[in-house]
């Protein structure tokens, strides 16, 4: 597809007129991934995010059918969405994850607009975004197992230097917040009578 069929020539209300030249440019330096794609797997027209995301050269993209890079675990919901495409309706925060040519997988976000065989979209690699997520889910579970094993559970680094984590049922041992201290060994010795401190083995 070439420039002068992708761009639409418009007047706004203040008289400028846009030139396919100007949406090519937006086109390509946009820093979300734009594309122009058809519903069986084709990729029409894409931007150099693309490149930047996935590793592939526009030329590669432009060979590869997009349902051979889309994750094993993800093509039901993305054929489920190609279908509603195909039914001229919208699609809106779809998540799917792509393969990039390395070999990993990225999460990307799209936005597409069908146009009869063709879907117009705009997407972004939130990839970044999900692994936080994923890691703050993981360290709230890992919060709530050990806020329920009953007694206090301390966590030390490898190298037995440095508190990494006591659980909220010091509070409820002590009535207070634990205030970290130097010595790692702080919540341990707080639960141990005074006089038997000393024989702890640190």
């Amino acid at each position: 597809m070439d420039n002068q069929s992708l761009a639409i020539l418009f007047d706004n209300k203040h008289g400028y007129k846009v030139s396919s030249d100007d949406l090519e440019h937006f086109f390509q330096v946009n820093l979300n991934m734009f594309c122009i794609a058809d519903l069986h797997g084709k990729f029409i027209k894409l931007n150099q995010k693309w490149e930047q995301v996935l590793g592939y050269s526009i030329e590669e993209l432009e060979q590869i059918n997009y349902l051979d890079l889309i994750h094993p675990d993800d093509l039901a919901s993305t054929r489920q969405v190609l279908v509603e495409l195909g039914e001229q309706k919208e699609v809106v925060n779809f998540i799917n994850r792509y393969r990039t040519k390395n070999g990993d997988y990225r999460f990307i976000e799209w936005q597409c607009m069908p146009n009869g065989e063709l879907v117009y979209t705009s997407s972004r690699d939130i990839t970044d975004l999900k692994l936080q997520e994923e890691k703050i889910e993981s360290q709230e579970k890992f919060r709530q197992i050990v806020d329920n094993i009953g007694g206090i559970f301390w966590l030390l680094s490898a190298d037995k230097k440095e508190l990494l984590y006591v659980s909220s049922n010091y509070k409820k041992v002590h009535g207070k917040e634990y205030s970290y201290t130097d010595n790692p060994f702080q919540p341990l010795l707080d639960i141990v009578y005074p006089p038997d401190r000393g024989k702890i083995d640190k």
